[in-house]
């Protein structure tokens, strides 16, 4: 790495859930995201960037890559791409507060398995995480049937 890197910070892979509940999920994801840019790291965080289909379908990965006939192998492609950035990284990170899942498992075993260095981190849940998924689902009136400023106004 650089000098001017090192200045800026550690490179680091984030890793959290996506499956299952992905409104919220990319939301706490956001937030570990803002945490570790907040430590002064430098983020990579490719399973919340790759999975946005609906950005560009022809280039971004999700579970349907045949439905999308996405070029350059889709999905199988980019998780050992994702194994290559791992090992390249400084850290991986892991943000638990909404558990572990499966895909984060497998890359707690790669980095065991090659001895890349890694820690786990929690920011805990946040009832906001909850406001954003409603807003994130397209339901602009969301928990309470409150706007999201009327949310946060009552929040301070």
């Amino acid at each position: 790495m650089s000098s001017q890197l090192q200045k800026l910070g550690s490179v680091v892979v984030l890793e959290s859930p996506y499956s299952g509940d992905i409104p919220l999920h990319i939301v706490y994801g956001q937030r570990a995201m803002a945490d570790a840019r907040t430590r002064g790291e430098i983020v990579l965080m490719p399973h919340l960037l790759w999975t946005q289909h609906h950005l560009a379908p022809h280039f971004y990965v999700d579970d349907w890559d045949e439905k999308y006939e996405i070029p350059n192998g889709g999905r199988d492609v980019s998780l050992e791409q994702i194994k290559v950035l791992r090992e390249r990284a400084d850290k991986v990170i892991f943000y638990t507060d909404y558990g572990m899942s499966s895909g984060m498992q497998h890359g707690l075993d790669h980095c065991k398995a090659k001895g890349i260095p890694y820690e786990t981190r929690s920011i805990g849940k946040d009832p906001m995480d909850l406001r954003m998924k409603h807003v994130r689902a397209g339901n602009t009136r969301g928990l309470n049937g409150q706007t999201l400023q009327e949310f946060i106004a009552d929040r301070k």
